[in-house]
Formats: C-alpha cells, sequence, structure tokens
C-alpha cells in the first residue's frame, strides 16, 4: 500500500479556511483547530511572514469583573487583496496569468496576445508587465509572494529555466517554476479536483503531440509528477519514419499535425469539417487515431495505474465524442475500472496548473526543510 505523503501547509491552509468565513482570536483559532498555542504560533508566523493575513489588537482578551486587567486581544483577520501565487501559461500566440491569494481565489487575470517573437523571454516580459500594471490599478500587493509558474509549450532546458528566472526576477524577488505546458495542464486538472479524484491522475494531452502527465495527491504535497511522450510508443504495424529518428510511432497518426496533414487539410477546423460533412476518408483517419490513441493509453493506464484518466488538447476540445468512445475501448482491455473524464479547465489550465507547480514545489521545500532540521 501506497503511503499518503502528508500536506506540509496543512495547518496554515486549516487557519486560512477558517479566517475566510469569519475573523476569529488566537484563543478561538486554537480551540477550533485543536492544536495547541505554541503549535498554532508557529504557523501563523509563517502566513504573517507571506502576508497572507493581518491581525487588530482591540480589547483585552481576559478580562472579567473579577480581573479587568488581561492581555490586549488579537483578532486574526484573512488579507483580501494579497498575492501569494502567480500561475503564467506562455502559449505561442498569446499569454494567460493569474494572481491567487493564499486561500486559492483568482484576484486578477490578465491575457496578452501577440504575433511573433524571438525568444519565449519577450512575451513573458509583457506579461508580466502587464500583471504588474493591472495589480497596480486594483490595488492588490504583490510584494510578498511565494512564487511565479510558468508554463512554457516546449522541452524545458537549463537555459530557457534560467532565463525565465532572470526575466521574473525583474518584477518579483520569488521562487521561479518553470514546466511544460503539458506538465502544467495536468497539475491544473489535478488542482481542479476532488481529493479522491486527484489521488493518482493520468493527464492526455492531444494537440501538436500526444503527451501524458501523471500526477498524485492533487498536486499539493510534494509528490513526484512524472510527464510522458505517449506519441512516441509504437503503433502496431506502422513503419512511418517519425521526426524523433524512430518509426511507427503512434503521434504520426494522431495528433492534430498528423490528422491535418493525412486528411490534406490546413488546420482543425477544416478537419472537423471535412469529418462532420461525412467524407469517408477523413472518417477513416479519425477512426484510426481513436484505435491508436485507445491502445496508448492503455498501455499507460496499466503502467501507471490512475484512478482517473483525464482526456485534454486541442482534438478532444474539437471531438468531445471522442472521450466517450476511448473510454469504451480501453476499458475492456484493464485490470482496474479508472474513470476516463474530459478535460475541465480550457484557456486557463496551463495558468492555473502553474500555480500548482509553485504549490508543490513549496512543499516539497518545506519537506526538505524539516527532514534537515531533524539531522543538525
Amino acid at each position: 500500500m501506497r503511503t499518503r505523503l502528508s500536506d506540509p501547509f496543512e495547518l496554515e491552509n486549516r487557519i486560512v479556511k477558517h479566517l475566510s468565513q469569519a475573523p476569529t482570536s488566537r484563543r478561538e483559532l486554537a480551540r477550533a483547530l485543536k492544536v495547541s498555542r505554541p503549535t498554532l504560533s508557529r504557523a501563523l508566523a509563517r502566513l504573517f511572514s507571506t502576508n497572507s493575513i493581518t491581525s487588530v489588537t482591540g480589547v483585552t482578551e481576559d478580562e472579567t469583573p473579577l480581573r479587568p486587567r488581561g492581555r490586549p486581544s488579537e483578532t486574526l483577520y484573512l488579507r483580501e487583496k494579497t498575492g501569494y501565487a502567480i500561475g503564467i501559461n506562455i502559449a505561442r500566440n498569446n499569454a494567460t496569468a493569474l494572481i491567487m491569494d493564499r486561500a486559492g481565489n483568482v484576484l486578477d487575470k490578465s491575457t496578452k496576445d501577440y504575433c511573433s517573437f524571438s525568444d519565449w523571454t519577450e512575451p513573458l516580459a509583457s506579461i508580466c508587465q502587464l500583471i504588474s500594471d493591472n495589480a497596480k490599478l486594483k490595488e492588490l500587493d504583490l510584494t510578498t509572494l511565494s512564487g511565479v509558474g510558468v508554463g512554457i509549450p516546449e522541452p524545458i532546458s537549463p537555459h530557457l529555466t534560467n532565463s525565465v528566472e532572470q526575466t521574473v526576477s525583474k518584477f518579483w524577488q520569488c521562487l521561479t517554476v518553470t514546466k511544460n505546458v503539458v506538465e502544467m495542464s495536468g497539475l491544473g486538472e489535478s488542482r481542479s479536483t476532488q481529493p479522491s479524484q486527484g489521488d493518482r491522475q493520468l493527464y492526455i494531452r492531444i494537440s501538436g503531440g500526444v503527451s501524458c502527465c501523471f500526477t498524485v495527491d492533487n498536486a499539493t504535497t510534494g509528490s513526484p509528477v512524472i510527464v510522458g511522450e505517449l506519441g512516441h510508443l509504437p503503433a502496431a504495424g506502422q513503419d512511418l519514419r517519425c521526426y524523433c529518428g524512430r518509426t511507427g510511432c503512434l503521434e504520426q497518426f494522431t495528433s492534430v499535425p498528423a490528422l491535418c496533414s493525412l486528411a490534406k487539410v490546413s488546420n482543425l477546423t477544416e478537419f472537423a469539417q471535412k469529418a462532420q460533412a461525412g467524407d469517408l476518408e477523413t472518417g477513416d483517419i479519425l477512426q484510426r487515431a481513436l484505435t491508436y490513441l485507445a491502445q496508448g493509453i492503455e498501455y499507460a493506464a496499466l503502467l501507471y495505474n490512475p484512478k482517473t484518466i483525464v482526456l485534454g488538447g486541442e482534438l478532444i476540445d474539437t471531438f468531445p465524442a471522442l472521450s466517450k468512445q476511448i473510454a469504451a475501448a480501453v476499458a475492456p482491455r484493464l485490470f482496474h475500472n479508472p474513470k476516463i473524464v474530459t478535460a475541465k479547465l480550457a484557456d486557463s489550465d496551463v495558468a492555473l496548473g502553474a500555480v500548482a507547480a509553485v504549490y508543490n514545489e513549496l512543499a516539497v521545500r518545506r519537506r526538505e526543510e524539516s527532514i534537515g532540521k531533524i539531522y543538525e
């Protein structure tokens, strides 16, 4: 049996949730959460350090008719306009960003379109400036950000990571997490589900390529995230050479560019129009793609044993019925019975996943810090 990792932010999250309902004193909070005052104080200190909460001193906490003097009471409040994390999705023609507070509420959303750029830092700097400008207009406090997550649609190299960190540091001094768009999308979907569904989730993205992201525990506890190139599994009976150098890769028959090339159309919209018009050749191409996708997903499901399989990307957005057809093809061939669903999130999925990546990285660092203190 797999041991579930505890969330190193659990107490802080419980405090934030409680304060989001109503302000309260330290004594009432300790009683409600059933923790000792010293334990509570340590958690509150961390929340004060990120400017997530504030306090107001009022009348004496222990005052009674027989004891008129006592300690001044301290009422704790959740700050409403303080950013905790920023998630940014840098796509090929637009960027989306979310500012979220410590309670997980979206404080602001920014979008920016562009036509061309020489490297990824150009649109990143542009959207960061827009975030900063919008935050000032809405009087949002970004001075104590815990992290900025950035999703980019290409393999992440050390050079790209350094470039992203340098660009973000011109605006905010905090943790920067840079991940591929597939991983960010998977994290976003995992973060948006109920805990029981987020436990062992396999996200499949079918767009320019075919990739997967496996997450556990809703990606909140510092658990590992595994990303795989599902599109480069072998397609049975095929020997067409792939750009990767191998032959018969599943992606050559299932990705959006491959489908458009096989149907001799310029984009997915034209492909969908031909399929909906009843074009037999296009229908055969789509049916073959379904067969190979089911095969690849079957392999991945047998490997990862997920509780939930989430299907997303351009192809699923255009042909929603494919989710049920893939589920019907895959289910009889699996030893377990995972729930197969369509992705919930659209344009904001990567930005939300970028925020989740920040939470996950902070959890990893908190756990490493705790382990380090044990061995000091």
